[in-house]
Order: C-alpha cells, then sequence, then structure tokens
C-alpha cells in the first residue's frame, strides 16, 4: 500500500524510529477503530479507539486471533511483507494492524533513512491519528506490554 509522509509519519514516530531504525522489523503498530457512520469525511469514517506498539513476537498469538488466522500464520504473514519489502530496497520497513467492526488489516509501509532525519521526533504522534480525541491505551488479551519507550 502506497502511503504520502502525513499518512506514515505517525507510525515513524510511534515506532521511535528515530532512535532505532531496527525497530521497523521487530515491532508493530496496532490501532483498534470504530466506524464512525456519520462521518462525512472518508478520511474519519474510521476513529481509532486504542492503539500501542508492540514487539511482534510478543502479539503473534493476539494476531491470529484478531485476523482469524491459525498458529503459526500470523509469523509467515510478516515474514511475506519483509521478503515483499527487501526486494523493493527500501532502507526502514514497518508495519502495523488496524481491526474492529469486522475489520482486520495488516499494512505494510516503508521510507528511507533520511526521510526519517528530516522528521522532527513528535512525542505526541497519537493525536495525529483522529479529528478531536486521541486513541487511549491497547490491552490484549495477551497482556502484552506496550514497548513505544522501551529500547
Amino acid at each position: 500500500m502506497w502511503r504520502n509522509q502525513t499518512e506514515f509519519a505517525p507510525m515513524i514516530h510511534a515506532l521511535g524510529l528515530h532512535r532505532d531504525p531496527g525497530r521497523g522489523r521487530t515491532h508493530i503498530v496496532l490501532k483498534e477503530v470504530k466506524y464512525v457512520p456519520t462521518a462525512t469525511k472518508l478520511k474519519n469514517k474510521f476513529r481509532v479507539i486504542s492503539c500501542g506498539v508492540f514487539r511482534i513476537k510478543d502479539v503473534l498469538r493476539d494476531m491470529e486471533f484478531i485476523m482469524g488466522l491459525g498458529p503459526g500464520k500470523a509469523q509467515e504473514c510478516v515474514d511475506r511483507v519483509f521478503i515483499g519489502r527487501q526486494e523493493q530496497r527500501l532502507d526502514v520497513p514497518f508495519l502495523d494492524l488496524t481491526f474492529g467492526d469486522g475489520l482486520a488489516t495488516l499494512s505494510s509501509g516503508a521510507t528511507n533513512i533520511d526521510t526519517i532525519l528530516g522528521l522532527a521526533y513528535d512525542p505526541d504522534w497519537r493525536k495525529r491519528l483522529n479529528a478531536g480525541t486521541p486513541p487511549g491505551p491497547m490491552t490484549l488479551r495477551s497482556r502484552a506490554r506496550d514497548a513505544e519507550h522501551i529500547f
């Protein structure tokens, strides 16, 4: 999926790619959304109600539950995304899983180190996910710990 800088900048900040670009391969942003039928703008039709940054290896079972996959299948999905990104030769890949209201979408993006370094770190990245109130913290079935600030 192609994303412009405005759309993927919150993911860069969330994952802490400024401090460690390698986190794009080891961490994932999970976003729980709620459908807003009254929203007039397409970009506001799904509101992020909770989100978090997690180590991929800690949330594979959560991902399988969310996406309706069998055991081991979430890791296969992650591996396929990263193999495809290697072929594109972009420096820093990243993943996010958006789910809720019958939706479960594993998305990927990639950027280069120059783009990351050209963005000033935004600790308030959550505020950029919604118009209005930012999403709350996420609690998963596995009780995996949010790793946004764990380096």
